[in-house]
């Protein structure tokens, strides 16, 4: 247990670091003034070129930091309730699994957000639904990627 709670600990300081880029990506387009309230936020991002150049920067630098942890996480906590690591190898093992089967990993992140979307949609009442799906789909694909490997 000590092990998986690592590895969350590990993916709360990567979500932190991903908010703190989202603040400076903020700063370096609009300066470093006050938050000027989620109003005037959304006008500045969807109204000025500098808005949506945020936004193209922004979706690129979010989609790299969900990328990694997607990748750092998507077999590592199956991988860790099924055997005997440490946090960070099974984060390690969990990339190198995902950048070798990069094309159903896509797959599997597309219907990973699909059914996110899908949640939000329905106030996240999908969600008593869609987790069970995605946790048991997850587990199914680590355990054919554990016999590959054996």
């Amino acid at each position: 247990m000590g092990q998986i709670a690592m590895a969350g600990l590990l993916l709360g300081l990567l979500v932190l670091f991903w908010l703190r880029a989202a603040d400076l990506l903020y700063a370096l387009f609009f300066g470093l003034q006050p938050f000027p309230g989620a109003a005037e936020a959304f006008q500045n991002a969807f109204t000025k070129p500098r808005g949506w150049a945020l936004i193209a920067t922004g979706l690129l630098v979010g989609g790299l930091f969900a990328a990694l942890a997607f990748a750092i996480s998507v077999f590592s906590f199956p991988m860790l309730v099924s055997s005997r690591r440490d946090a960070l190898t099974a984060m390690g093992r969990s990339f190198a699994l995902t950048a070798q089967n990069l094309r159903p990993m896509l797959a599997w992140g597309a219907i990973v957000t699909a059914g996110t979307a899908l949640s939000i949609l329905t106030g996240l009442t999908a969600l008593l639904l869609v987790f069970p799906l995605l946790g048991h789909g997850t587990w199914h694909a680590w355990r054919a990627i554990d016999r590959e490997a054996l």
